[in-house]
């Protein structure tokens, strides 16, 4: 799993997987921020650091995705920043197995690491020294992994895993022929679309790209830059220009907003988008069945 290069915008968001409409439950989750790219700027933006001016870096688990950057601009060309090594611990550190606990992603740095944890299938956010299930603690979060305690003392890794990419994920193309449009900014999504589009999420990077929309040093939302012709996003109604605001009535203004909305959309059927046009504000409806 890869995680945002220092020098880019930090903001840990699934509001580009919310607008697939697409996973309205698991591959909601997992497309988190599929379909992000990174602010370009000089240096970090206000309102992406810590209060100490200290760059955070953000590790999603992006489940299917195949080997790439998707938060690094390493997919414009760019060549990407090194795996940075685990930090050092005082005492032994064993890897939790996934029937344990399990790590969805991290966000790194700062004042305020955050860790997303998954235990007897609830996904909770957890902060250094909070309590975690089985009665141990959160003790660091880095790139792409978490220091926990256990309630013997000892200490264990959790690590964020990629899974195996199925046979078909490399050769079959969605084509979106199981969403419909029902008018008034509503659609359904049929639930074997769901899963061609978790089989080919090398596709899905490819067909847009989202920015954060900064304003006064903070985030409102996100702005849709690109929309290939076509692609399921551009079924689902969203077009370039689009300003993403709030997803089922959640503000896309932080991390811990955002790792909201995925805890949120893991389980659910429906969601709802909130987006600018212009100068119109439209509300979309999307439903698996």
């Amino acid at each position: 799993m890869l995680a945002l290069q220092p020098k880019q915008v930090k903001i840990f968001v699934l509001a580009s997987i919310c607008i697939c409409g697409l996973s309205i439950g698991y591959f909601c989750a997992q497309l988190a921020g599929v379909l992000l790219q990174p602010e370009e700027a000089s240096g970090p933006a206000a309102g992406n650091t810590d209060r100490a001016g200290t760059p955070r870096t953000v590790a999603v688990d992006t489940g299917l995705i195949l080997d790439r950057n998707i938060f690094d601009p390493a997919m414009r060309g760019q060549e990407q920043e090194p795996e940075q090594p685990a930090r050092e611990t005082s005492a032994p550190v064993n890897v939790v197995t996934a029937s344990d606990l399990k790590l969805f992603g991290t966000v790194d740095g700062g004042n305020d690491p955050l860790a997303l944890i998954e235990s007897g299938g609830k996904v909770k956010v957890y902060r250094i020294g909070d309590e975690i299930p089985g009665g141990g603690q959160l003790l660091e979060v880095s790139r792409n992994e978490a220091i926990i305690t256990r309630a013997d003392g000892s200490r264990a890794k959790l690590v964020i895993v990629k899974p195996e990419l199925a046979s078909t994920a490399r050769t079959s193309t969605p084509t979106g022929g199981g969403i419909r449009s029902l008018g008034d900014n509503r659609w359904t999504v049929a639930r074997d679309e769901v899963e061609k589009a978790r089989s080919n999420l090398n596709q899905l990077l490819k067909s847009a790209r989202m920015e954060p929309n900064i304003v006064n040093g903070q985030t409102e939302g996100f702005i849709v830059k690109m929309v290939r012709p076509k692609s399921l996003l551009a079924q689902l109604g969203i077009r370039r220009g689009d300003k993403v605001r709030r997803v089922n009535g959640v503000e896309l203004n932080s991390q811990e907003k955002a790792l909201q909305i995925f805890q949120q959309l893991r389980e659910a059927k429906r969601l709802t988008v909130d987006l600018e046009r212009g100068n119109e504000n439209l509300t979309f409806d999307y439903e698996v069945n």
